[in-house]
């Protein structure tokens, strides 16, 4: 009786594509009832291609719905503003009941989405736990001795190449101190010879 008056309220809808999926809708729903497991009722058939919940047949489905839309939206606009018949009446309230569809089959298609993410992640991480990568892949590979050799070699060269630098520099501020030292010397023997010279007081 139930399913009946289902069908019943099928038949009175304006859309063949929301009749359509009102019977879609209440046949899935009988489908997968518990009731079906107290009294021992078969196994529910395999789902048709239409009704398969994927993401071609959503969007399949969607697209359709869409069509509809716009052949309902078309009809509306055809009816002159001023008209009082039931026609408007029926088609805003099919259009608001289209529009509910579309955000059903929006909410499927992120659902699909969402689940086709979560297997690609699950299934990447069975695979990494199933077959790791092998040592190594995950830890480098220590260097040899010839090229440790060699690199000790090129570190007691730069320590060499350094202590030399230091050693330099220091000899080039202890020959500049020299050197103005010098300096400092010859230029005050200079004034100190000036100053001895005959006439070099009376400023000749």
């Amino acid at each position: 009786m139930l399913f009946l008056s289902f069908s019943r309220l099928a038949a009175r809808l304006a859309s063949p594509l929301l009749a359509t999926l009102a019977l879609t809708c209440v046949s899935v729903s009988f489908a997968s009832s518990p009731l079906d497991n107290l009294v021992g009722a078969p196994a529910a058939a395999a789902v048709p291609d239409e009704n398969a919940f994927t993401v071609e047949a959503v969007t399949a489905r969607r697209a359709a719905l869409q069509l509809e839309t716009a052949q309902a939206r078309s009809r509306l606009e055809k009816i002159p503003e001023n008209a009082a018949d039931s026609t408007a009446l029926a088609l805003t309230q099919e259009l608001g009941l289209l529009a509910r569809l579309d955000g059903v089959f929006a909410d499927q298609l992120r659902t699909l989405q969402h689940a086709a993410d979560l297997a690609a992640e699950g299934a990447a991480i069975t695979a990494r736990t199933q077959n790791p990568r092998p040592p190594a892949e995950r830890f480098p590979t220590p260097r040899g001795l010839a090229r440790l050799d060699q690199l000790y070699a090129e570190r007691d060269y730069l320590v060499r190449a350094k202590t030399l630098l230091e050693a330099d520099l220091e000899n080039a501020a202890a020959a500049l101190a020299d050197a103005r030292d010098d300096l400092e010397d010859k230029d005050r023997q200079r004034r100190t010879a000036k100053e001895a010279r005959p006439g070099a007081a009376d400023g000749r």
